[in-house]
């Protein structure tokens, strides 16, 4: 099922990040013109599907943890995946070029909450990371709602 979810969202080089929660597969991919809805809706397993917040997401009930993994191990030959050079939206910062994508987030997420030092506490709960502001006001959350690979509630 791994094999046929990468090939139906463009193959490997298409996937830029992959994440999961309790029922979805969640693939943050570079091109979505290139995910075969049809495709994968047809894999036997396959719930659904849905692209939300800049994610394709794929409905898997209980088999999203073992596909999850599968999907990161025919990852592993491929140790860089396409990554777009900055992230999308206005007044983003520039990240080295030999950053890796999560360092590209992470400093997207640092800049637009205000600073590190504007962070009072940070928690993580499964698919979601919870920042406590010294001052809320200093986050730009529209910037952070336009980044590739964020969700902002």
């Amino acid at each position: 099922m791994a094999r046929q979810i990468v090939e139906g969202v463009g193959g490997a080089a298409n996937i830029a990040l992959i994440d999961h929660c309790m029922t979805r597969l969640r693939l943050t991919v570079m091109d979505i013109a290139k995910v075969d809805v049809r495709r994968i809706q047809s894999i036997p397993g396959v719930l659904g599907t849905m692209t939300r917040g800049g994610q394709f997401q794929v409905v898997l009930a209980e088999a999203v943890v073992p596909v999850s993994a599968q999907v990161r191990s025919l990852m592993q030959g491929d140790q860089s995946p396409a990554v777009p050079d900055t992230p999308t939206g206005p007044d983003m910062p520039a990240a080295p070029a030999t950053a890796n994508r999560y360092d590209r987030l992470a400093a997207v997420i640092i800049d637009n909450v205000g600073g590190a030092g504007n962070v009072k506490a940070l928690e993580h709960c499964s698919t979601r990371l919870r920042f406590t502001l010294a001052d809320p006001g200093r986050a730009k959350v529209d910037t952070l709602k336009r980044t590739e690979g964020i969700l902002v509630w």
